[in-house]
């Protein structure tokens, strides 16, 4: 016996760096060329008209050809406004891995136009903050992306669906997600329901439409914000199983059939304007943190 506990904990110690690796999505392969990274800030800058309606602010360093250091000077080739990319550390260069666009943050409202396709290239790039612009067209292929912990594009004019492989291998590391007020259309893609580190997902003011997808998976998940979409059927009984879920919003959608059961700890639950019927359910009244429901309109 305590021979085979020896080699249980070797076997662990060995395993160990690779599973903190994978965790990290550091195991995952290079999937596009590093210079693409480039070629996908540029683009964006091009398309979303920077050289003639961005701030002078924001547009600082965007037209240099090669916006990341990849030769690991950064002092002598700082990145444009509103960017990093990560030199050295664990993250290794290219042609290894891809070199390492940390976060990209522009809210000046001015971006006006498309994102380009090449943003599929942000490997290992931590979070995407697009808010309050005027962006249109449809959301690049993000299921490429391992490492991104918030992808905000709110309040812009974003359509068409967002994809099956929507931000598929990011299990271990997506919290938030907002993309409240566009006109992103299709069913809410499935693979949500991997994303274990989930805290928030605002998908309100959109035109998705279907059934809502089980998310029972999503145990951290806090806020669940589906109001003013088009989306129909029943809630399924996943919704009680979020333990830790506080916020519940779903007014203005074509739901039916009963109101669902909730979790221990809704504290906020708004279900106006649906056509869900029959009786509210009991548990409802000893729910020791429910302080606001709303079912105006519904035939309860």
């Amino acid at each position: 016996m305590a021979i085979r506990l020896v080699a249980i904990v070797l076997t662990l110690v060995v395993l160990a760096p690779s599973a903190v690796n994978a965790w990290l999505g550091c195991e995952d392969k290079l999937f596009f060329e590093y210079t693409m990274v480039d070629t996908a800030l540029e683009k964006f800058y091009q398309n979303t008209k920077g050289p003639t309606n961005w701030p002078a602010s924001y547009k600082a360093r965007w037209d240099t050809p090669t916006k990341c250091a990849w030769d690991g000077n950064e002092r002598g080739h700082p990145p444009p406004s509103g960017t990093r990319c990560l030199n050295g550390g664990w993250h290794k260069f290219p042609p290894e891995t891809d070199g390492g666009l940390i976060f990209l943050e522009h809210t000046s409202g001015t971006a006006e136009g498309p994102l380009p396709a090449e943003f599929k290239a942000f490997q290992m790039t931590d979070f995407i903050n697009l808010h309050g612009n005027k962006i249109n067209g449809n959301i690049w292929d993000t299921g490429y992306h391992t490492f991104m912990h918030r992808l905000d594009l709110s309040e812009n004019q974003m359509t068409g669906p967002l994809g099956d492989s929507f931000m598929q291998r990011n299990v271990n590391h997506a919290e938030i997600i907002n993309l409240r007020g566009n006109k992103f259309d299709g069913p809410i893609p499935t693979s949500i329901n991997t994303l274990l580190a989930l805290t928030s997902l605002l998908l309100n003011k959109n035109q998705f439409s279907g059934q809502v997808p089980d998310l029972s998976h999503c145990q951290n998940l806090r806020n669940l914000n589906l109001a003013d979409n088009q989306l129909s059927g029943t809630i399924g009984t996943w919704v009680k199983e979020l333990k830790n879920l506080a916020w519940l919003e779903l007014q203005n959608n074509q739901f039916t059939g009963t109101l669902p059961e909730l979790g221990p700890k809704v504290s906020r639950f708004t279900a106006g304007g649906n056509k869900f019927s029959g009786a509210v359910p009991e548990s409802y009244g000893k729910m020791g943190y429910l302080r606001h429901f709303d079912c105006t309109g519904c035939e309860i």
